[in-house]
């Protein structure tokens, strides 16, 4: 019984050891045997080259100055760091050793094995002349980059906008802004972003234990779209000739397809200023400037839109089914209502006036009757309808919706009730009545074309048209 029992122990022990040894040499060998190819593939992300803004000529607005940018290889000491730092403070003195040690110890890391980007661009020019002794440092990595350059400064900056250094919410929303370091902020830039930014390529090599590449085994070249605008440049600058020294918004509109030709929000401001980052000293600047250049007055903008409504207003009228094209009121200079005069601008008054007369001379008595006779409510949606109160779609980011006041508006927003005077006011385009000049202008063409237009900065993507088709208005 005694050896029967031993026989058993023996023969469990060798089977476990038989498991044993079959795990070790076969199973785990599938684990370790991909922890050596990711040992040995190394996998580099490379960024795209972002696509260019033209003009509808074919002139570029937004282009990339190519250069070099400088990283530092991670996990060095103190010393190690500083004597690199100084390296290269050496070649370049313009350059800030302390913002450069930040960025280098913000980014090291234990889990960081890549070389740490401190000097995101250089000049191509001002750094050739050093690129053979940089290159004899193991520790710095010299690599191509390219920032954004706008040729001509403000022109147009509301409409092409700019890029800046990316942060952590833009890496969060968009994970590809930390290959590429930028991220588009305001106008087509932002509002195009993607197109433009492109995607990332990718070069997949065998390297040794010392990271020096052994082979290449694949290659993924990155990509990016180069897109034109509507805008000529010629029309562009006549603007700004009109516009200087002088605060304003102009929209030029091809009445056919909502082709803007030409716009501008005054005053403008320089667009390279914010590539390499702008001082918070430069920023104050900017949004204290009591002109308002940051402002994008085209789609942020919002104003009462005065006798320019009164197209709307008189479409609305006829639509009402109130009120026919011949339909006719007398203007002696105002109207009473409530115990209080609204006038007309003409003091004297228009004499008896029709839409046609009204619209010509710009009567404000003729849209005060005819608007108390329609209400506010039915003038308020019809004039949604046409555009007002909501977003053109133009492709700008950020559009402002504007107001356009009925009786629920005012109750839900100021608990109180509409009166009579309001809608006289609001047929004229003033009191509650807001709206941006990007409205107005798709507005007006609309009336004048008889179609559902969108407002429109793209002309083509990679030299490809892009078609926005008008609809029926109604």
């Amino acid at each position: 019984m005694r050896l029967k029992f031993v026989f058993v122990f023996v023969i469990l022990f060798f089977s476990m050891l038989l498991v044993r040894i079959y795990y070790l040499s076969i199973k785990s060998n599938e684990f370790y045997e991909q922890v050596a190819k990711n040992n040995v593939i190394s996998t580099e992300y490379i960024p795209p080259v972002r696509g260019q803004i033209l003009d509808a000529k074919g002139r570029p607005l937004a282009i990339n100055n190519l250069g070099f940018s400088l990283s530092i290889a991670p996990h060095l000491k103190d010393a190690a760091l500083q004597s690199e730092l100084n390296n290269i403070s050496r070649y370049f003195k313009d350059l800030n050793v302390t913002a450069m040690s930040k960025s280098y110890k913000d980014a090291n890391s234990a889990y960081n094995q890549d070389f740490i980007e401190v000097v995101p661009f250089l000049d191509y020019n001002a750094t050739i002349q050093h690129f053979a002794s940089l290159s004899l440092h193991e520790n710095i990595k010299i690599s191509p980059a390219s920032q954004r350059f706008y040729p001509y400064g403000a022109l147009a900056s509301h409409i092409i906008g700019y890029v800046g250094r990316a942060n952590k919410k833009d890496i969060q929303n968009n994970p590809l802004s930390a290959l590429t370091g930028y991220n588009g902020r305001s106008g087509v830039e932002g509002y195009y972003n993607e197109l433009l930014q492109g995607s990332k390529g990718e070069r997949k090599t065998k390297v040794t234990a010392l990271n020096q590449v052994v082979e290449e085994i694949s290659m993924q070249e990155p990509s990016s779209s180069e897109i034109s605008l509507t805008i000529d440049l010629e029309l562009q600058k006549y603007l700004e000739e009109i516009f200087k020294d002088k605060d304003g918004v102009a929209i030029v509109m091809d009445l056919r397809d909502g082709a803007i030709i030409a716009a501008g929000s005054f005053p403008e401001y320089d667009l390279n200023t914010f590539v390499g980052g702008i001082s918070q000293t430069q920023w104050d600047e900017l949004i204290k400037d009591p002109r308002h250049p940051f402002t994008n007055k085209l789609v942020n903008g919002l104003y009462p839109p005065g006798s320019v409504i009164k197209m709307a207003v008189g479409m609305s009228f006829l639509n009402s089914g109130k009120i026919n094209e011949n339909w006719s009121v007398f203007c002696s200079g105002a109207i009473e209502l409530g115990g209080r005069k609204f006038r007309c601008w003409k003091s004297w008054g228009h004499g008896r006036v029709s839409l046609v007369e009204a619209i010509k001379g710009s009567c404000d008595v003729y849209f005060y009757e005819g608007s108390l006779l329609v209400g506010i409510d039915y003038m308020s949606a019809y004039l949604q309808r046409l555009g007002f109160g909501s977003k053109t779609g133009v492709d700008l980011p950020n559009e402002f919706v504007g107001t356009m006041p009925n009786k629920a508006w005012k109750m839900q927003k100021f608990k109180r009730a509409w009166y009579q005077g309001e809608t006289v006011n609001a047929s004229i385009g003033q009191g509650d009545v807001l709206v941006t000049p990007m409205q107005v202008a798709k507005n007006t063409a609309q009336i004048a074309s008889g179609k559902a237009i969108t407002p429109h900065f793209l002309k083509s993507i990679d030299g490809k048209p892009v078609e926005f088709t008008p609809t029926e208005l109604f």
